[in-house]
């Protein structure tokens, strides 16, 4: 399933930007991934077992785990900047995912969690864009 794939990353990424990360905009805005990523999963794995599906298993699509390879070796403002690039690139490619669901979802349980999900994701992305700006990461 997309988006718990989606959530999964971000809360790893953001993981990585705790520690490695070294501006405290950069920090402030993992802590939040983290925060809004786990409560998104829980409600889809919640929407989930509501219709009767199996509850999401944890992991990353391959293009997720690349990024995240990526990120592991930089520390520092090098890190800020791509840890910022793929928020980005993550959060656009997050919303596209959960409109097309909110708007076209079969099952109405996870159409639900996605039109939910829609708001929080498309502020990610907003704080995002802005974020790489300032730290140079656009």
């Amino acid at each position: 399933m997309a988006a718990s794939q989606s959530d999964h990353y971000e809360i790893m990424a953001a993981h990585l930007a705790l520690v490695q990360g070294q501006d405290p905009r950069v920090r402030t805005f993992a802590e939040g991934m983290v925060r809004d990523h786990t409560r998104l999963n829980e409600d889809l794995r919640k929407a989930a077992i509501a219709s009767g599906l199996p509850s999401p298993s944890p992991g990353m699509s391959s293009d997720q785990a690349a990024l995240l390879s990526g990120l592991q070796s930089l520390r520092g403002a090098d890190f800020d900047k791509a840890y910022t690039r793929q928020q980005v690139l993550a959060h656009t490619q997050a919303v596209a995912v959960e409109d097309s669901f909110a708007a076209a979802g079969a099952e109405a349980n996870l159409k639900k969690a996605a039109q939910s999900a829609v708001p929080t994701i498309q502020d990610h992305l907003k704080m995002a864009r802005q974020l790489s700006a300032e730290v140079g990461g656009s």
